[in-house]
This record gives C-alpha cells, structure tokens and sequence, in this order.
C-alpha cells in the first residue's frame, strides 16, 4: 500500500479504526472520515509513523461526502481505496419489535447504511 491514499468511513473507533490503522501500517496515507472525532485515531497512526488526517463526514448527506473527496484530493494528491465502512446498528435495538422502530430512526439508518455506501462510491 506504500504510496497509495485510502480513505475510510466510520474510522474514529470499532471496525473502521482497525481497518485505517491496518492500511496505515501497510504503507497507505490514510483519511479518517467520521461524524464522529477521528483526530484521536489520525494521530494514533500518525504517532505510529504513519500519515493520517481526520475529517469530520456524514456519509449520509451529499455535501458532505464532495467535501471529504476534494479534501483528501488537495492534501494527498488523488483517492486510490475508498472503504465504506460507517454504519448505524446500535440505533435499532436487538429486541425492538418493528413496530417500535420510528420512520425517522429508520430513515436515519437507512441514510447512513444504504445512501452513504452509494455517496462514497459516487465521490470515490
């Protein structure tokens, strides 16, 4: 991965971090992209030897999304691996009954899960 730019989505903790850290190690330059504050995480790998930058993204909004590819494309040069990593799960409780699930918990995951995939593909 030496000289390659990875950007990966939902890396400020749980599955993403581990995938950003393992890509770091490999050699890639990575980009954190999270709602959530993935600094910590960047400069883990970045203490590590590595090169990490963190970037505050909802996956779910369009916007958003065009501002993380341009950004990792003005500090790293170009995107060669985009891992669609974030996702909601813990939203929709184990043993919530589907009727107790609202339309706006729904949407919301559906947004970030579903829509977030399709974002990332499209920018990437």
């Amino acid at each position: 991965m030496k000289g390659r730019v990875a950007v990966v989505t939902g890396a400020a903790q749980g599955i993403g971090k581990v995938i950003a850290v393992g890509l770091a190690r490999a050699g890639a330059d990575v980009a954190l992209a999270d709602v959530q504050d993935a600094a910590p995480a960047a400069a883990e790998i970045a203490a590590a030897g590595g090169n990490a930058r963190a970037f505050e993204t909802d996956v779910a909004e369009e916007s958003a999304v065009k501002a993380l590819a341009e950004g990792v494309e003005a500090d790293f040069g170009r995107i060669d691996v985009w891992v669609n990593n974030a996702a909601l799960f813990a939203n929709l409780e184990r043993d919530q009954s589907l009727e107790d699930i609202s339309i706006e918990e729904w949407d919301r995951v559906m947004a970030v899960n579903v829509r977030g995939v399709f974002l990332g593909m499209k920018a990437a």
